[in-house]
């Protein structure tokens, strides 16, 4: 029994997730070259820690789910960090938003995203984070489980290659890891 024996029906039985794809190499890689291009609509510089940690795991999904998280975990997918390392922007999943309840002080952007109102006149770098993945893992043979959201961009491009649906409430995942 391989991987995709144990891990591709685990992701399946969660309860938001709605398909998962088992890609072929070429196709992964057209993927990750993609997303090495995409630019910032802002001018600012982009460095996708996501796309990093995910291409130095062995074995790649793409998952479409309801839901931006499979453990119930949320966390940050997206800084605004300074050459200086201090972070002034971040986006804010609904379940975080407990964190900043009552900060008056936070300069919204828009609904999920929200910066320090901090003056700052240099350049910044937008982070992508990638997502670790409890909820498959040695059980299934596989460890280092880690996910990212791939960019508007690159999320047409796998929904068109795949005939995945353009409904946006459904999010597009890769889920990366490798065997053990």
């Amino acid at each position: 029994m391989g991987w995709s024996d144990t891990v591709v029906p685990k992701l399946k039985s969660l309860p938001h997730v709605v398909d998962v794809i088992v890609p072929d190499e070429v196709d992964v890689q057209d993927v990750f070259d993609a997303e090495s291009k995409v630019k910032s609509g802002s001018g600012f510089l982009i460095r996708n820690e996501a796309l990093i940690e995910s291409k130095k795991r062995s074995r790649h999904l793409i998952v479409l789910q309801d839901q931006p998280y499979f453990d119930r975990v949320p966390h940050h997918s997206m800084t605004w960090v300074t050459p200086e390392g201090m972070v002034i922007g971040f986006d804010v999943p609904p379940d975080l938003r407990h964190e900043v309840e009552g900060r008056d002080n936070l300069i919204w952007i828009s609904s999920d995203f929200a910066m320090e109102p901090i003056p700052y006149p240099g350049d910044l770098t937008i982070v992508m984070h990638p997502a670790p993945i409890q909820v498959i893992g040695k059980d299934e043979g596989i460890a280092d489980a880690i996910s990212m959201f791939p960019s508007p961009p690159v999320d047409s491009m796998i929904r068109r290659k795949y005939g995945i649906t353009t409904d946006r409430s459904l999010a597009t995942t890769i889920v990366s890891f490798n065997n053990l």
